[in-house]
């Protein structure tokens, strides 16, 4: 028996487990886990986890279970064709907690057996002036519209209150939602600026979103922003005029 012979052989069966092990529908998810970092009181704070079907069936989504009161998890679609992927949306309401949290979101699906988890934790502070390695100014972002006075961007400042220089790198923020420009490194001590401006496909949206940073100190300790927008515009009288 010839060494190619034993090489295609080993390759068809290779091909023959993998499909078998995949029949049917098969949930993956790549990325199970994601830390927000800081985060402030009383807001809320989310980030989209990629659900992909990879088995030979349609996967189709049985129950989602945001795991407490003050998470929710909107599910982009209930029912994926082979090949085809969706967004799990997390969203946390930090409220009065403090400290790290962690909690579990659940899937269950018609692939059977054990439900699946996503992870995410959070480290709720609760003096926005006294965070490490920096301090955001301000900390939540409101870009909102009230009446004739429309908040399309934003300015912020970031001070490093270490003893030596920060990178920083956005590292999660909703896909085209915002356009974000911040200084990559900040020298000890200093204060640093950086704008965020809404896209223009999302000015007559309400939302309540978030943009998580990461640092390079010992930890890669991240912080993540709340931005909302809410729009807020006066009913007219009879004579066109708004009513005040």
């Amino acid at each position: 028996m010839n060494i190619r012979f034993i090489l295609v052989m080993l390759s068809v069966a290779y091909f023959v487990f993998f499909a078998v092990a995949s029949a049917g529908p098969r949930l993956a998810i790549p990325d199970s886990a994601f830390n927000f970092g800081l985060v402030p009181q009383n807001a809320k704070v989310s980030h989209m986890f990629w659900l992909y079907s990879m088995g030979t069936d349609s996967l189709k989504f049985i129950k989602v279970s945001p795991g407490c009161g003050c998470t929710q998890a909107p599910l982009g679609q209930s029912e994926l064709a082979p090949g085809d992927s969706t967004a799990l949306e997390i969203i946390f309401s930090t409220g009065h907690y403090s400290g790290k949290q962690s909690k579990y979101p659940s899937v269950q699906t018609n692939e059977g057996g054990e439900v699946r988890n996503v992870q995410f934790i959070a480290n709720v502070f609760t003096k926005p002036d006294a965070t490490y390695p920096a301090v955001f100014m301000p900390y939540k972002f409101d870009l909102s519209r009230y009446g004739e006075k429309d908040r399309l961007s934003l300015d912020f400042t970031l001070k490093n209150i270490t003893d030596h220089a920060l990178d920083m790198s956005l590292v999660d923020s909703p896909p085209e939602m915002f356009k974000v420009n911040y200084s990559r490194k900040i020298k000890p001590g200093e204060t640093a600026k950086g704008k965020i401006e809404i896209s223009k496909n999302y000015i007559d949206k309400q939302f309540e979103k978030s943009i998580t940073f990461q640092f390079n100190d010992k930890d890669n300790t991240r912080f993540t922003v709340p931005v909302t927008r809410v729009i807020r515009i006066p009913a007219a009288d009879s004579s066109g005029s708004a009513i005040k």
